[in-house]
């Protein structure tokens, strides 16, 4: 699981080829107003519950929570490092 509390921003950042996975995210509990999203590259996308996202993280990416409640995610990772 993962959880950012309200006003949580986890910076960009990427891993190296050797630990590459490919991250699946699965919205759990997400808040219904405010802005929480994350970034892969250039795209950027809200969360919503039951939302799901898939990305290679070996690319660009920061999450972040800038909304009054709590975001929690299911992670399943698949690949290297798993």
């Amino acid at each position: 699981y993962s959880v950012l509390l309200p006003g949580a921003h986890i910076a960009p950042h990427e891993e190296d080829g050797a630990t590459a996975r490919l991250r699946i995210q699965v919205g759990l509990h997400v808040p219904a107003f405010g802005d929480c999203g994350l970034r892969v590259r250039e795209h950027v996308t809200q969360w919503a519950r039951g939302s799901i996202f898939a990305f290679d993280s070996t690319l660009n990416h920061e999450a972040w929570n800038f909304s009054s409640e709590l975001r929690a995610v299911l992670l399943l990772d698949l690949g290297a490092g798993s």
